[in-house]
């Protein structure tokens, strides 16, 4: 039976033994009064000893919270200079995508302009015939404008140089 059980034992402890003031066997009211001023003389000095020391680490917690918190804000500075930045950024490549979509486009860039802005412009036009001549591809290079998808002969248009 013990093979499959087991049987609890009692454990023994050791006894924790507390060393206390020893009184002498016969105590006087005098004596007597004057073991229980000294013993509360001790405790004000124990508790005296603790209110020092609370009032000593109390600047050296309020210096740590202070740190923190420059350190916090640091980081949140420091955070929002990098959105900042991020913003910046964001905006300068998009005036230059602006700069290079209105630079490509300029009024002094191409006849196509002209040529692809008419009030009466048409949303159904033939990709095999040059918009500007009329005539049909004949394999020579053509150019597609990038707003309005219709194709011109090279030949037809003026060339700008930059």
């Amino acid at each position: 039976m013990s093979k499959y059980l087991k049987i609890p034992q009692v454990q023994h402890t050791k006894k924790i033994t507390v060393k206390r003031a020893i009184l002498p066997k016969v105590v006087t009211g005098e004596e007597f009064r004057r073991i229980l001023l000294e013993k509360k003389r001790k405790r004000k000095e124990i508790a005296k000893q603790l209110r020092k020391l609370k009032r000593e680490q109390k600047p050296i917690e309020k210096e740590k919270e202070r740190k923190l918190k420059q350190e916090q804000k640091q980081e949140k500075a420091e955070e929002r200079a990098k959105k900042l930045k991020i913003k910046q950024l964001l905006k300068q490549k998009e005036k230059q995508k602006q700069k290079r979509s209105e630079s490509s486009y300029s009024e002094s860039d191409c006849s196509m302009r002209d040529v692809c802005y008419d009030s009466n412009m048409e949303m159904s036009f033939d990709t095999n015939v040059c918009y500007k001549c009329g005539r049909d591809s004949d394999e020579s290079g053509w150019i597609g404008c990038q707003r309005c998808c219709r194709f011109f002969h090279r030949s037809g248009l003026q060339r700008v140089y930059r």
